[in-house]
């Protein structure tokens, strides 16, 4: 249950009687495993965690919910307390660790802090509060990173609380958008980067790896609501980064191929159609 199909794209190939209950239709009505409310009037939506919520509590997809029978299994892309509750009430049970763990997780202090103690590095950062701009800059420049700073705090989607401070009207500018006095930061140096990600999920089978994606940073058109979030959700008003899996030019000329390989698990990857890595791979483990 999500914005659309994309994170588990294939994954109704492998899982039998899979459903993908979405408020975007990726697939124009094309694909039998969507099913997507004919009623989509709604708030504007600040987060996917709202997303997934609206559609616990819809007609439509209650009633599909009720048709389908009890004990299901549902999974999201990012859930809260309020998700898992609705889930209950609809005799869901919810295949992921707690949200109050998810949460926990999700913050970008602590999976810095994770990689720092597995010997995985990061962008060099420092982690700390400031109260001025002064209270900035001190640590940044024991640490040796500059004065053009990058400054996240522990939680938000896609760039929503991300921000980028070269002086002290950056610095205000930033402060009156988030109250970042009040929060623990993350402040790294700038660096010019590429970025490309690649989503997966470890079982006691092995390891699920989806594509490769490739931020398009820069087309706010394309992502799910006005304050951010990845353009995998839909085409929407946004002021944020986005992803797209990673294609040759060929394939972003003519998207369709690439996106079929995409969500088939048994593709490999196809210099011709211009996937990169395409499907869900299993890496078998051990147990």
């Amino acid at each position: 249950m999500s914005p659309t199909a994309f994170d588990l794209l294939g994954i109704d190939r492998w899982v039998r009687n899979f459903r993908y209950v979405c408020f975007y239709d990726s697939s124009d009505g094309n694909h039998p495993s969507i099913f997507v409310p004919a009623d989509r009037r709604a708030p504007e939506f600040t987060s996917i965690e709202d997303i997934g919520n609206y559609l616990l509590r819809h007609r439509e997809v209650r009633d599909m919910m009720r048709a389908e029978g009890p004990d299901g299994l549902v999974t999201f892309v990012m859930f809260d307390s309020e998700t898992e509750e609705l889930a209950r009430g609809l005799g869901l049970r919810v295949a992921h660790p707690p949200a109050e763990l998810r949460h926990r997780l999700d913050s970008k202090i602590v999976t810095t802090q994770l990689g720092n103690a597995a010997g995985v590095p990061s962008v060099p950062n420092v982690l700390g509060r400031a109260a001025s701009y002064a209270e900035l800059l001190a640590p940044a420049a024991r640490e040796g990173l500059g004065s053009d700073l990058v400054v996240q705090t522990p939680y938000g989607d896609s760039g929503k609380t991300t921000f980028f401070v070269r002086n002290e009207a950056d610095w205000n500018a930033s402060v009156a958008a988030e109250p970042l006095p009040s929060m623990e930061l993350k402040v790294m140096r700038r660096i010019e980067h590429r970025a490309v990600a690649v989503e997966a999920v470890l079982t006691r089978h092995g390891t699920i790896v989806g594509p490769l994606m490739n931020d398009i940073t820069g087309h706010p058109e394309l992502t799910a609501y006005r304050t951010g979030t990845g353009c995998t959700a839909s085409p929407r008003p946004s002021t944020c980064g986005c992803w797209l899996p990673v294609t040759s030019a060929t394939g972003a000329r003519n998207p369709r191929p690439a996106a079929r390989h995409a969500g088939d698990p048994t593709a490999v990857a196809r210099p011709d159609q211009g996937v990169v890595q395409a499907g869900l791979s299993a890496i078998r483990g051990r147990g």
